[in-house]
């Protein structure tokens, strides 16, 4: 998992965006990761992405760090301000992808809110069973943006891109899930929860990286 500050993981983003092909980063949140010790074709699918990001702050509590800078940049989404910032002042076209009409809407509203000169090249609905899913690879192949902005959950956005990957003609795939645009409101037993679920994300980060580290030397090999 990436954990450089923001401004390092965009040159990193503007690099991968020049290769050939379309460059895939995917945001991971706790929950996730804990889902992810669960399938571990999951684990696989993650490990396959060009980058890795958290989403969010139990992610750096259960390992211990509490780097000020970092916590700040997660908590204000620092990362999509500067990517879509990017997009923005060098006039990329941006496509959004989700699940429904309805969260295709709000990110439409919430990215037009923040960046009004935010060139958005076209949206796509690809439903939960993700059965139309050749229409919308011929949505985004006609729009040819630099960015697709992808919405979906687990496991739709893995089944999705283990299929059309190679077709789509975009140079960015950019994963924020379903709930990273929007606030979570956590009650008082969700955030104790947490509290006592860190012990087991800290052993999922450990788990996680061992096998990032297994899979890196298998691809060496």
């Amino acid at each position: 998992m990436n954990d450089n500050y923001v401004r390092e993981i965009m040159g990193q983003v503007i690099q991968l965006e020049g290769k050939p092909g379309m460059s895939t980063l995917e945001i991971m949140t706790a929950d996730l990761l804990l889902a992810c010790q669960e399938n571990t074709v999951w684990m696989d699918w993650y490990h396959r992405r060009d980058l890795i990001l958290p989403g969010d702050i139990a992610l750096l509590e259960a390992e211990g760090r509490n780097v000020p800078g970092r916590r700040k940049e997660l908590q204000e989404k620092l990362f999509l301000r500067e990517c879509m910032g990017y997009a923005q002042r060098q006039d990329k076209r941006v496509f959004l992808l989700a699940e429904n009409a309805r969260d295709v809407n709000r990110a439409r509203t919430f990215l037009k809110a923040r960046f009004p000169k935010l060139r958005l090249a076209g949206a796509a609905v690809l439903g939960e069973d993700g059965k139309d899913a050749d229409g919308v690879v011929n949505e985004i192949n006609g729009e040819e943006p630099d960015f697709v902005l992808s919405l979906l959950g687990m496991p739709l956005a893995m089944d999705f891109l283990g299929k059309e990957q190679e077709r789509i003609n975009a140079g960015f795939w950019c994963g924020l899930g379903r709930e990273y645009l929007w606030e979570r409101h956590r009650g008082l037993r969700a955030l104790l929860k947490g509290r006592l679920d860190k012990n087991r994300l800290a052993r999922s980060i450990s788990r996680y990286d061992e096998g990032e580290h297994v899979y890196h030397s298998k691809e060496g090999n």
